[in-house]
């Protein structure tokens, strides 16, 4: 397996985590710049981002069923289960 096949794998893997993780970096960031002219296009990359994760969410859990993530690497009870289904 070559260094960009295992970065693309590592990425799917953490796609329930980014779902998440995208919003919540692009807000505060759209609030620090405050010029309109910028805050717009982060938006948009942002949304186009969050669209394309859960496409690609949904085309793993219609190909392979439920997802389970575990937050933080700690498995439940103990951690955080995050479940796309």
């Amino acid at each position: 397996m070559s260094m960009v096949e295992a970065g693309a794998f590592s990425l799917m893997r953490h796609l329930p985590a980014l779902q998440l993780v995208v919003p919540f970096i692009a807000a505060p960031l759209v609030v620090l710049v405050g010029a309109r002219r910028l805050a717009w296009p982060i938006t948009f990359a942002a949304s186009l981002a969050s669209f394309l994760i859960a496409a690609a969410l949904l085309a793993r859990v219609l190909a392979e069923g439920s997802l389970s993530y575990h937050l933080g690497n700690w498995a439940p009870p103990l951690g955080i289960e995050y479940r796309v289904d």
